[in-house]
């Protein structure tokens, strides 16, 4: 959904946080007819990119990577569906 609408931008110029509002609200919504509308931490990362420090109230903010920290991505060979 962030990206579709960041794509969809006919100026360029997105709001940023305007996006994650509905993105966030969609999200929201649809996970709820699952039992659990989640945090919502994807969608702001997803939307913000880089890094972020994310609270459960939605309060967001950017953050530097810590030059001293390496980022190992792996998978663990299991799906888990945290609803």
């Amino acid at each position: 959904m962030a990206a579709t609408a960041c794509a969809l931008s006919a100026t360029g110029a997105i709001d940023r946080d305007e996006v994650l509002a509905i993105a966030s609200a969609a999200h929201g919504n649809a996970q709820g007819l699952r039992g659990a509308r989640g945090s919502g931490a994807d969608i702001a990362a997803a939307v913000l990119g880089g890094t972020i420090a994310f609270t459960i109230d939605g309060t967001c903010r950017r953050l530097r990577w810590p030059a001293t920290v390496s980022l190992v991505p792996f998978f663990t060979g299991a799906a888990a569906d945290t609803v």
